[in-house]
């Protein structure tokens, strides 16, 4: 996984991205990173209707493409709480967010989704934990939607379908976004043909042997990158996206 992430970070920066890569350690499985102030979200980026989205979008059935790729936010939690200024008890972690006007509401991410069904809503300065977080966030989805189209594109030419994945991003020290949490099988559903290149499978019940080599396999197809960012840049400068 390590090797991967590593081969996806050197892309993006090739491409003119914010990541936290500085260079390689003498161990492939290790790399140097940039210390940063981790946001506490997740960003998703979809092509196709995977995972909890069909719960949520019935009209969308598991599979289900869209022409241009479909951003969502979560709150990243744990113990089913979220603490600013004060502390709220959810009925679930990382629930779906929806900013609306002053206000910050929060869905289940597996029920059908209708607005105004949120379990929670809060003011909206509740959901942000630093300053001018709100300007940051709107950054961190062009980055989520930038980086997904590179590696949509650089996937492409491998033979490889990249339905969607997950990113989180956090604050250098020269107060910058960056994409800050590693992307690799963990982090996205991608396939060549029908054949898995992410731990879905395993969330589904695969053994771990047979998901090992899964993500060989994507850090074998990740080390074909290198190759292809001459021609990734110029498609991706050129705003053929």
């Amino acid at each position: 996984n390590a090797v991967t992430a590593k081969n996806i970070f050197k892309l993006l920066q090739y491409c003119g991205l914010p990541v936290v890569y500085l260079g390689d350690c003498e161990n492939d499985n290790e790399f140097y990173v940039l210390r940063t102030k981790m946001l506490r979200w997740e960003l998703v980026v979809r092509r196709r209707s995977r995972g909890s989205m069909p719960h949520r979008h019935p009209k969308f059935p598991n599979g289900h493409r869209f022409d241009s790729p479909v951003f969502e936010l979560y709150l990243k939690t744990s113990g089913k709480t979220w603490v600013g200024r004060k502390r709220y008890d959810l009925v679930c972690d990382d629930p779906l967010v929806r900013l609306n006007g002053r206000s910050a509401e929060l869905y289940h991410p597996k029920r059908q989704f209708k607005p105004g069904t949120y379990f929670l809503r809060m003011d909206r300065a509740e959901a942000f934990t630093v300053e001018d977080e709100e300007r940051l966030l709107k950054q961190a989805e062009e980055l989520a939607l930038s980086a997904f189209l590179i590696l949509e594109y650089a996937f492409k030419l491998l033979g490889v379908t990249l339905d969607d994945f997950k990113i989180e991003v956090g604050i250098g020290p020269d107060g910058k976004l960056y994409i800050s949490d590693d992307i690799n099988c963990d982090s996205w559903r991608a396939r060549k043909g029908n054949y898995q290149l992410s731990k879905e499978p395993f969330r589904n019940g695969e053994s771990a042997a047979k998901t090992i080599k899964r993500y060989q396999a994507a850090a074998e197809e990740s080390n074909n990158l290198h190759f292809l960012e001459p021609m990734v840049r110029t498609w991706w400068l050129a705003g053929r996206h």
